[in-house]
């Protein structure tokens, strides 16, 4: 007897790749890389003016304890002196203080963000009177390494604007 005929054994399938290859790694590592690259100058002025905007609110945070300071009426002298280099100090009858969280005493140029500079006629001493005046009335202006300003303007009524900054 004779048997049937049966079709002919087909080849083995091949077999399926398991994981990711070198290639497909290597795309991956690129885009992320390049990806970084764009992102990192953004990051960085963010972070830039983030800091000199930390700095503007603790300048007027400054302003606004000093004037608190000066009336209550113990004090012969409340001042806070704005250096040329953007840093400055307060202090309570010609002492510097930084006795209040909020003082600025012990600010210096080098905890300043890398790059804030200032203009305006400075150094520039501010003197704080019982009534909540300041006096002299002022505008200066903050700038940061990226090229953003903050205007200010001090006045004698004892209130201090900060613009929002402007590229």
């Amino acid at each position: 007897m004779e048997r049937p005929l049966s079709p002919p054994e087909s080849p083995p399938a091949p077999r399926r790749q398991q994981g990711i290859t070198l290639i497909e790694i290597m795309v991956v590592l690129t885009i992320v890389i390049l990806m970084t690259k764009l992102a990192l100058p953004s990051l960085g002025a963010a972070y830039s003016n983030s800091r000199a905007r930390g700095t503007l609110q603790r300048l007027g945070e400054d302003f606004a304890t000093l004037r608190n300071v000066a009336t209550r009426g113990s004090h012969s002298s409340v001042t806070l002196t704005l250096r040329g280099d953007c840093s400055w100090v307060a202090s309570i009858d010609g002492n510097a203080t930084a006795a209040a969280s909020a003082l600025a005493g012990s600010l210096s140029s080098d905890t300043l963000p890398n790059g804030l500079s200032c203009t305006g006629t400075l150094p520039l001493t501010f003197n704080f009177n019982s009534r909540g005046g300041i006096s002299p009335s002022a505008n200066f202006t903050f700038h940061s390494p990226t090229g953003q300003s903050w205007p200010i303007q001090v006045i004698g009524s004892g209130t201090v604007f900060v613009s929002t900054g402007a590229s």
